[in-house]
C-alpha cells in the first residue's frame, strides 16, 4: 500500500495516492522488490499495476530525468557552491 508520495516526484504526476495498493512491479509482487524490501521504496521499476477500488491501473515508468529535474538537482546546488564559496 502507498503510505506517502513525493509531492514532486513521477508518482505525483500520475495522481498515484495514498492508500492506492500496489499489485506489481515489473510483473511481480512488490515484495519481491529489494528496494521495497529494505527501505519501502520503489525505484528503478519499468513499470506497476496498483489497485484503486476496484479497478487495475498499470503505469510505465520513464526513468530518464526531465529537464527541470536536471536544473533542480544540478544547476541549482552548482550555482549557490559558487555564490557562497568562490
Amino acid at each position: 500500500m502507498v503510505d506517502s508520495v513525493d509531492p514532486y516526484g513521477w508518482a505525483s504526476e500520475q495522481s498515484i495516492y495514498r492508500g492506492d495498493v500496489i499489485r506489481l512491479i515489473d510483473g511481480r509482487s512488490p515484495t519481491k522488490k529489494p528496494s521495497v524490501q529494505h527501505k519501502e521504496i520503489i525505484s528503478d521499476a519499468k513499470k506497476i499495476t496498483i489497485e484503486r477500488g476496484n479497478q487495475d491501473v498499470q503505469y510505465k515508468i520513464d526513468n530518464h530525468q526531465p529537464v527541470t529535474g536536471m536544473i533542480y538537482y544540478f544547476l541549482v546546488p552548482s550555482v549557490f557552491f559558487w555564490f557562497v564559496f568562490l
